[in-house]
């Protein structure tokens, strides 16, 4: 090997014979590490390298650390599995590496802040060390991760020193323009330089600037296998992006934008095409992107994905542009959020004052204007309203092309003719709207489908909703119309939990979870609600509570109030049922009894309403309730809601004392359950009803019903609902569940101690204080500090 430290004037192929034959006589591993080779300029030592790669001595290892490819044909190394590339997303953290980091720079950060560290750094070592040691020094960690971003920091001196120095005019450039998106290809690249007049871009250009950037590893993350489209590394990113003005002015910027915006619309990437359209800051050109594709989106379900288009637009543009606030409305109609329904409607009526009637475009724009007061007139009970407006959308929006509110307009005329008793007028009006299209178009049978599938569940036809159900639901994909797939499976297993065939409930539930995100929110809580009743009726009580958490979360991630107090008011039904009105009374004021129509599903909010007002003392206000519900159950033909109000009718007469008046209800709940075949009914009710099914029995002839309903109580005997002044079940004590230090921090809590105080009595940090108080308040429903001490009070957990 000394004898190589003087030949460079030998070729490099006899150099790098004598380096193989001296490392060929080595017994032992020998390993050559070359550091920083990015450096190295000189071609014969690529040479020499590349020769000793060609035929590796047995024992001999070669690692190579650079901050670009090096020069080497390797293709014979990979095809033998000699080579081993390790690339920044191999090198980047684990939280678990981060955790075993920390305890060597700063053990104070907790394992909260370490992954947030992560996720901020995409596991990038550099960072983690950076946030790490900056924390060490006391500085606050929101400020840590601000100056991760920020362009006067040591990331920033970083990336000037490693990437920018010795780079041409034209890659700077280039990079500042691809880190304007989200992710970039070569033909996006050439789409954008095209758009500007910049003597240093060329189509040439761009494409050597892949290859560099590859080369050099700019922080590029490639998102395909065949290197078509890349990323930046976030952080690397938002340096580039503070250095745009310096080579972009903000016209120029706006038509790189733009340029973006129009290749991906072009492309069907049509969320790119917004968010690029409304980074161009041109309000006007991001709203007509939004209006070429809304009723296509509509048209798809894809009522998430709009919500989230919506959001990306600035308030000003949410509030003065027709077409929003029209899709608006509609997407809060699907959340069950009546009065921002409301809102926008009232809103879209000012805006639609300029339109023309004579002129297409603007005859649509009516259309939907009046699909939406159809629906708020069926929200109110006006079904004549419901007609009027319904007609008068279906007159305005041509019926010979794919249209969303068109075809919303249709099952709200169909719903309201059911309604008021005229079912068969109703299925023929779908079908002289769908059936002729649905023979040679797919879309037209689904909404026939679909169509049928909500008259039924109006009904309450069981058999018919198993039929039309199935059919929906297995003749469309749930990814292509995720809000029609909903409603075949809502259907299909909602018949299947009313006539108490619960054996194939669990199954359909998966389906149901695989698609929970895409679907409309409260047809999705719905099935979910079902699933729970059929555990609580198959007495499956651990898998029951799984699945309310499930709820929970998922309401959670809708981000919908009303949905989340949807949800409470199904938790204070499965308290009620289980005898736990401790527990009800408590979540009771987080609960919305009023949200969704009951008009078809099977879980009636307001009659858990009427049962708390029974069992907590205020049997008035709940048989005023009762009364009204009952009411409105004959008036809008719901006959699984009139079951359930004649049921629990007859239950309160009979905690009145009152038999005979309770045989009347009880007799046309059972006709109804009969005929239907809806048993779930009257068996959700608990064995409070019992003792009315037994006289029934014997004062009955033709009795076969009643027995199979008693048989199936006999099966069940899992839960007892006790409703009558004598039978009120009284509040319970409960430590609900908190553990000994959630009490101790409590009791602080109580003496007036803040949360810092409370860490330095316990021994504990300032966060894990904030966690126990947050598992408090869940324990307890409640919503801060005072009101947990009050609860814990009345459940003398704690002293008066």
């Amino acid at each position: 090997m000394e004898s190589l430290l003087g030949a460079s004037d030998l070729p490099s192929h006899l150099i790098s014979a004598l380096l193989i034959n001296d490392l060929d006589e080595s017994h032992e591993p020998f390993v050559l590490v070359l550091d920083d080779y990015h450096v190295i300029r000189e071609q014969k030592i690529h040479e020499i390298i590349q020769e000793i790669l060609q035929f590796p001595p047995e024992k001999f290892h070669l690692v190579i650390l650079t901050r670009r490819d090096p020069p080497f044909k390797m293709a014979r190394l990979r095809a033998q599995n000699k080579l081993l590339q390790i690339r920044m997303v191999d090198l980047a953290f684990t939280a678990e590496e981060a955790i075993k980091l920390r305890s060597k720079i700063a053990s104070t950060i907790t394992d909260e802040q370490i992954k947030s560290l992560i996720q901020n750094t995409e596991g990038w070592i550099t960072g983690i060390t950076v946030g790490l040691m900056g924390l060490n020094e006391g500085i606050a960690f929101e400020k840590i991760l601000t100056s991760l971003t920020s362009s006067n920091s040591i990331i920033s001196d970083l990336f000037d020193e490693v990437v920018y120095k010795g780079l041409p005019i034209n890659i700077q450039k280039y990079l500042i323009l691809t880190s304007l998106m989200d992710q970039f290809s070569l033909e996006l690249i050439r789409t954008m330089e095209a758009a500007i007049d910049d003597s240093d871009l060329s189509p040439s250009g761009s494409g050597e600037f892949i290859l560099l950037s590859r080369e050099r590893n700019f922080f590029l993350i490639p998102l395909d296998s065949t290197g078509q489209w890349y990323r930046y590394h976030h952080l690397f990113k938002s340096q580039l992006n503070y250095r745009t003005e310096r080579y972009f002015s903000k016209e120029v910027v706006e038509r790189l934008y733009k340029a973006a915006s129009g290749w991906f619309e072009e492309n069907q990437m049509f969320e790119e095409a917004l968010i690029n359209a409304i980074r161009s800051e041109d309000l006007q050109f991001a709203v007509a992107v939004f209006k070429r594709h809304r009723i296509e989106l509509f048209n798809q379900d894809r009522i998430q994905r709009l919500n989230r288009f919506i959001a990306l637009f600035p308030p000003q543009a949410r509030n003065n542009s027709l077409e929003i606030v029209l899709s608006s409305a509609m997407l809060e109609n699907y959340y069950g959020n009546i009065t921002d329904l409301a809102k926008h409607t009232r809103r879209a009526e000012e805006l639609s004052k300029e339109l023309d009637p004579h002129k297409p475009y603007d005859r649509k724009l009516l259309g939907e204007l009046h699909s939406l007061k159809d629906i708020m007139s069926f929200k109110s009970g006006d079904m004549e309203g419901t007609l009027f407006h319904a007609e008068k959308a279906m007159e305005f929006i041509p019926g010979d092309e794919h249209y969303f509110q068109r075809d919303y307009s249709v099952a709200y005329y169909t719903m309201a003719l059911s309604i008021k008793g005229f079912k068969d007028r109703a299925l023929e009006k779908l079908d002289t709207e769908f059936r002729k299209l649905a023979s040679s178009d797919p879309f037209y049978k689904m909404r026939l489908l679909q169509g049928r599938c909500i008259i039924h569940l109006l009904e309450g036809n069981t058999d018919l909703m198993a039929t039309d159900g199935e059919a929906l639901k297995t003749f469309i994909a749930p990814e292509v119309f995720p809000a029609a797939w909903m409603i075949g499976a809502y259907c299909l297993t909602a018949s299947q939990y009313m006539t108490n065939r619960l054996d194939k409930i669990g199954s359909y539930h998966e389906d149901v979870k695989k698609h929970r995100y895409k679907d409309w929110p409260l047809g999705i809580m719905n099935l979910y609600f079902i699933k729970c009743l059929s555990d609580m009726a198959a007495g499956r009580w651990q898998e029951l509570d799984r699945e309310i958490v499930h709820c929970e979360i998922l309401a959670n991630e809708f981000g919908q109030e009303s949905i989340k107090g949807l949800v409470k008011a199904f938790q204070v039904e499965l308290f009620l049922r289980k005898g736990d009105i401790d527990s009800a009374i408590a979540i009771s004021p987080f609960a919305n009894f009023n949200l969704q129509p009951t008009f078809w599903y099977y879980y009636i909010p307001e009659l858990t309403q009427v049962k708390l007002f029974i069992q907590t003392g205020m049997e008035e206000k709940g048989k005023d309730l009762l009364q009204g519900l009952t009411q409105k159950a004959r008036e809008f033909h719901k006959k699984n809601m009139l079951i359930q109000c004649l049921a629990l009718q007859a239950i309160i007469y009979a905690g009145e004392s009152q038999y005979e008046a309770a045989k009347t209800p009880l007799q046309e709940a059972l006709t109804l359950s009969k005929n239907l075949k809806n048993k779930r009914a009257l068996l959700d009710l608990g064995r409070a009803i019992l003792p009315l099914l037994k006289e029934i029995v014997e004062d009955q002839v033709d009795n076969a019903y009643v027995l199979e309903l008693l048989q199936a109580f006999e099966e069940e005997k899992h839960y007892s609902l006790k409703i009558g002044s004598d039978n009120i079940i009284k509040p319970k004590r409960s430590n609900s569940d908190l553990s000994k230090r959630e009490l101790e921090i409590l009791s602080l809590v109580s003496r007036g101690a803040n949360n810092g105080d409370i860490a330095e009595e316990l021994s504990i940090s300032l966060e894990t204080v904030k966690k126990h108080l947050y598992r408090v308040y869940q324990k307890l429903y409640v919503k801060n500090r005072m009101a947990a001490v009050r609860r814990a009070q009345e459940l003398d957990l704690l002293p008066g």
